[in-house]
């Protein structure tokens, strides 16, 4: 078989650390946009014809709207080497963090201490909360009766209508009381 040429590319009269340099600086800049990106720190571009932009890479569209996409901002190679010896050591330090919790766990076990056990806190519900489910409660009940009892006396034009009416509304305003509740539990265990 014959052996096939080998065709000098674009880079081949480069020094190598040059292409080396230039393809870490590329590597570099795609690992901190694509921090950037996971942080959120971003902006929207709209889709634009007259900029000549693609279809394909706006993937994101509002409801009867423009197209657009979340990039970051251009960059300086002086702006990617701060940033992505900033998002290094942000990574180190919170890797050293993870290591030394995870150490200390295990030579507490090792030292034949059990861990120590952390119990949830079971938060006793305030008189508001027990109120506000109560005031469901009866709105639920007493909605229910009230729409039953207007089924059984009011005409039969009438009753259909009034008692979808009543059972409805008395649902809504349960399940409001109920929410509220809920809120002003969670609100409590926020503040311990």
């Amino acid at each position: 078989m014959a052996k096939k040429e080998l065709t000098p590319s674009a880079n081949a009269e480069l020094p190598p650390t040059l292409v080396i340099g230039s393809f870490l600086k590329e590597q570099k800049r795609d690992y901190v946009t694509k921090k950037l990106i996971e942080f959120g720190l971003v902006r929207k571009e709209y889709f634009d014809k007259k900029q000549g932009h693609k279809r394909k890479d706006f993937p994101f569209k509002k409801f009867f709207g423009k197209r657009y996409r979340f990039i970051t901002a251009p960059l300086t190679d002086d702006e990617v080497e701060s940033l992505f010896e900033m998002i290094r050591s942000l990574i180190t330090i919170k890797t050293k963090d993870q290591t030394s919790a995870l150490f200390e766990k295990l030579s507490s076990a090792t030292n034949g201490k059990d861990a120590p056990v952390v119990h949830p806190i079971a938060l006793k519900p305030s008189f508001i909360s027990m109120l506000l489910f109560v005031f469901g409660l009866i709105a639920f009940g007493g909605g229910g009766y009230l729409a039953y009892t207007l089924f059984i006396q009011e005409s039969l034009a009438l009753r259909l209508e009034f008692t979808i009416l009543v059972g409805t509304t008395s649902v809504f305003i349960a399940l409001i009381f109920f929410a509220l509740a809920r809120i002003l539990r969670i609100v409590k265990s926020l503040r311990r």
